[in-house]
């Protein structure tokens, strides 16, 4: 499920681990369906705070396909696009920085970081219509810049 040894050999440790601790949690006399659905939802759970983290240090997805191209991209080698793919960070990096502190933070948590309106409203101690309320202000704010 990882695509990598080294991960797969943790997540079997740290199942191991978790069903040890929950042993109590297991019902009927075939704890096997329970261990895999232990199991299975811990690589799941891996393999999301990955992507998350992998959005967090790229902040934008790989240039693929037409939807990304303004004009003719003149340079297709690999150097052309890693460039194209630093000025668009930078871009981004701007656009979230005339951002309110407040609508960068509603804005990263919840469409980079994948976290619920009513999450990021337990975090700014306000409820989820305010929340909601803020990352439409700080989309808007995106788009007319």
């Amino acid at each position: 499920m990882t695509g990598r040894r080294a991960d797969a050999d943790d997540l079997a440790q740290e199942a191991a681990t978790r069903a040890i601790e929950r042993s109590e949690q297991a019902t009927g006399d075939d704890p096997t369906g329970w261990l895999l659905r232990l199991t299975t939802r811990l690589c799941i759970d891996h393999l999301r705070r990955k992507k998350i983290q992998r959005r967090l240090s790229e902040l934008v997805d790989p240039l693929h396909g037409d939807e990304w191209a303004i004009g003719q991209v003149r340079d297709e080698t690999p150097d052309a696009i890693a460039v194209l793919r630093e000025d668009i960070r930078y871009a981004v990096v701007v656009a979230l920085q005339r951002l309110s502190d407040r609508q960068r933070v509603v804005l990263i948590l919840h469409d980079v970081c994948d976290c619920s309106l009513e999450e990021i409203a337990q975090l700014l101690e306000t409820n989820s219509n305010a929340a909601k309320a803020t990352l439409h202000r700080a989309r808007a704010a995106l788009a007319a810049k």
